[in-house]
């Protein structure tokens, strides 16, 4: 079969966003719901709300669309006896494999940081997207020798509260509503240009007056940190003055003019952050264009201390980062394909479930009588902790589900008082389950040809500590096609009733169908032949440590399984001990006929002829226990002891 096959990918950007902002230096206090959608809401201090947090971004998501034909081609004895062998072309069937999707991604649509005031990101209860920068296209973002600047959005404003004046002479082009100002004399870019001893009438005209410079500095830095105040401040207009101040010393040692934009080799030899002021055409009401000078500055993100209290707390595709980070909810924590990353601590409570799921996706495509399908993981769900000294800790009242999630923690501490570094409890059931991706692509050309091959795999949870890992559950652990791994500690799962460690599944399937016909001037021959071949093999659950310990009340069941250990292997169960193999499967069918009639050297003659063959085998993995330097320890029917 010929492919010819032609692939489209796209990719998604923002075109342009004019996002809603709640903006507060210290605290804000919601009485009701908050749908956050697109948009932006930052306080310097706490936001207190009465209900949860809707945060709604829009996701991007890379694309890829492929369509061709696919043609049937075989080679055939010609000639006039036969005694020539001509490729033959039998027709095109159009072959459009599902679509290929990427893991989506943050748009830089919406902000939502609280305490931003003392640096770091921040909690979102309900978030779809990431907690941090937020950089929308009008203000873009540009990196250099590690530093990054955004570019303030000079459009001009709309709003009542500011007032546009071409014809003001050198004054700002854009000026407060004084009423609103308070009719205060708010700090501005004259302090930078007294300090630089230059005369005002010298320069451009400036873009906005101090509260409008001031107010394009908060943009910039919660696009470029997602904070509100950069670290150390609180103040506005404390903050505007020491990066002045920042400016007005680099401008020195560089002798720089204010409306000049920075070299990158100026911008490469940055050490601190800093407001600079350069030139820029800006787009007038009336359509002209005036030339005007504007503030940009340049910070860096800290960390932060994530606290969230909530009935539930949904985090759905988004990001939560801090150093220390603590979600309590009443009833549950839904994590659907989205992270939970902290430095030093990780701490989930949830009153009744806590779910840690990856997304899935099935796309299928169907053309005439051909079909195609598509599962994959679009967003992986993670628990995240980074720091040596990290501790990671989920505790469920009822059921601990992870499904094709990754759980990672840096930690290496041992077991101490506050338990192991890596510790996930549930009152009921702990679960490791698993998502299927894969693909099937079946053409057809007609009911006598045909082809389709595919494959399937079950993807399963992995778990890593570099520390001590306990799993504790009320009733049963369950795990399936997992990765459950202790580095350099102790690995240690601890059931009320029973324990269930079993294999998962991957497999290949081919399946073709074809059926050919030709005449010359003195032969005819038909040719069909079918193939089927399958193939299905285990997928361990993998378990390993320093030492591993598995301890029920009741059964332990392993069901193609390896444990791996430098020290002691430990299996201590109530009443059963089960060690099953995994099955490793293969079948294959093969169909042949052959009519010929005709001529040949030897005279006119027919033949028929079928062969068939079919084969079918099993193999067995065997769970495995295997210590390079220590014991295995099986004890079973302790409960009658």
């Amino acid at each position: 079969t010929l492919f010819i096959v032609h692939s489209t990918p796209s990719h998604t950007i923002v075109v342009s966003s004019d996002p809603g902002k709640i903006q507060a230096g210290g605290d804000i206090v919601i009485n009701g719901a908050l749908n956050n959608r697109d948009s932006a809401v930052i306080a310097g201090g706490d936001l207190v709300a009465s209900q949860p947090v809707n945060n709604q971004a829009t996701k991007g998501q890379d694309i890829t669309r492929s369509t061709g034909t696919a043609e049937l081609t075989t080679v055939e004895s010609c000639g006039l006896f036969g005694s020539d062998h001509c490729r033959e072309w039998h027709g095109k069937s159009a072959y459009n494999p599902a679509p290929v999707y990427g893991t989506p991604y943050d748009l830089p649509t919406l902000t939502y940081q609280i305490h931003t005031a003392t640096g770091g990101t921040a909690p979102t209860i309900g978030n779809r997207t990431a907690i941090g920068s937020s950089q929308p296209v009008s203000q873009p973002i540009n990196t250099s020798g590690g530093y990054a600047w955004a570019q303030p959005n000079t459009t001009l404003p709309s709003s009542s509260l500011f007032q546009v004046h071409d014809d003001n002479g050198n004054h700002p082009l854009i000026e407060t509503d004084p009423r609103f100002a308070d009719y205060r004399q708010w700090l501005s870019s004259d302090y930078m240009i007294s300090a630089l001893s230059l005369q005002p009438d010298s320069l451009l005209k400036r873009l906005g007056d101090g509260y409008y410079e001031q107010k394009l500095v908060q943009d910039q830095v919660a696009e470029l940190t997602g904070r509100r105040f950069l670290t150390g401040y609180s103040s506005d207009e404390a903050q505007f003055q020491a990066l002045m101040n920042a400016g007005v010393t680099y401008a020195r040692q560089w002798h720089l003019i204010p409306g000049v934009a920075l070299t990158a080799a100026q911008v490469a030899q940055l050490t601190s952050d800093m407001v600079w002021l350069v030139a820029k055409d800006v787009q007038l009401p009336n359509g002209k264009t005036e030339r005007v000078t504007w503030t940009n500055s340049g910070t860096i993100a800290g960390r932060n201390l994530v606290a969230v209290g909530a009935d539930d707390i949904n985090n759905l595709g988004g990001r939560i980062l801090g150093n220390s980070v603590s979600l309590s909810a009443r009833n549950d924590i839904d994590n659907i394909g989205g992270s939970i990353v902290a430095g030093d601590t990780l701490s989930l409570n949830a009153g009744r479930d806590i779910n840690i799921v990856s997304t899935h996706q099935h796309i299928s495509n169907t053309v005439g009588a051909s079909q195609f399908s598509r599962d994959s993981i679009l967003q992986t769900a993670q628990l995240k902790v980074r720091n040596t000294d990290g501790k990671l800790l989920a505790s469920a009242g009822r059921d601990l589900v992870l499904t094709a999630a990754n759980v990672d923690n840096a930690g290496t501490g041992t077991t101490g008082s506050e338990g192991a570094a890596t510790q996930l409890q549930a009152g009921r059931d702990i679960r490791l389950d698993t998502l299927t991706t894969g693909q099937e692509n079946r053409v057809v050309w007609d009911a006598d040809n045909h082809d389709t091959h595919g494959n399937q795999q079950d993807v399963g949870t992995r778990i890593r500590s570099a520390g001590d890992l306990a799993m504790i559950a009320g009733t049963d652990i369950q795990a399936k096609a997992a990765g459950i791994h202790s580095d350099n500690g102790t690995l240690n799962l601890q059931a009320g009733h029973d324990i269930q460690l079993t294999d998962g599944q991957s497999s290949t399937l081919w399946d073709e169908a074809r059926k050919v016909t030709s005449s010359g001037m003195f032969s005819s021959s038909t040719s069909i032949s079918r193939d089927n071949v399958s193939d299905s093999r285990s997928v361990a659950t993998k378990l390993s440590g320093q030492s591993v310990q598995l301890s029920v009340n009741h059964d332990i069941t392993l069901q193609g399984n390896q444990i791996d250990a430098n020290g002691n292997i430990a299996l201590l169960a109530g009443d059963n001990i089960s060690l099953l193999a995994g099955r490793n499967q293969h079948s294959e069918s093969h169909y042949r006929e052959e009519q010929k009639s005709g001529f040949s050297t030897k005279g006119y003659g027919k033949s028929h002829t079928i062969d068939t063959v079919d084969m079918a085998s099993l193999r067995h993995d065997g769970s495995s226990l295997h210590s390079t330097q220590g014991n295995i320890a099986l004890a079973a029917n302790l409960a009658e002891q």
